[in-house]
């Protein structure tokens, strides 16, 4: 690794080995960091690649909790995984909603 990616390759190994971190996910995260590269700008390519993907990839989110399968009818006040597949506006980005978990602490995120 170039000095230049060396801060970032060490945060992305400590999150490879905490515990909990989804098996898809180290994949992923090992595949970036241990790919030939061309060059910083290029390693640096597939690291954002990888971790975009790691936020959107089923796997990883199955692996994490995460439901990725639309229920057949609303579950709570807010609805739950019933709202998978629908279309919002967060933010003023638009977007699909693709998994949904309960948190104890912070209660349902899509």
């Amino acid at each position: 690794n170039s000095d230049g990616l060396r801060g970032l390759s060490l945060l992305l190994s400590y999150v490879y080995h905490m515990k909990g971190t989804p098996a898809m996910a180290k994949k992923l995260l090992a595949h970036a960091l241990q790919r030939p590269a061309k060059g910083v700008d290029q390693r640096l390519n597939f690291i954002v690649d990888a971790v975009k993907r790691i936020s959107y990839d089923p796997t990883v989110l199955t692996q994490d909790g995460w439901t990725t399968v639309k229920s057949e009818s609303p579950q709570g006040a807010s609805g739950g995984a019933f709202l998978i597949g629908r279309r919002v506006i967060w933010h003023r980005f638009e977007a699909i909603v693709i998994a949904y978990v309960h948190d104890d602490e912070i209660g349902d995120l899509w």
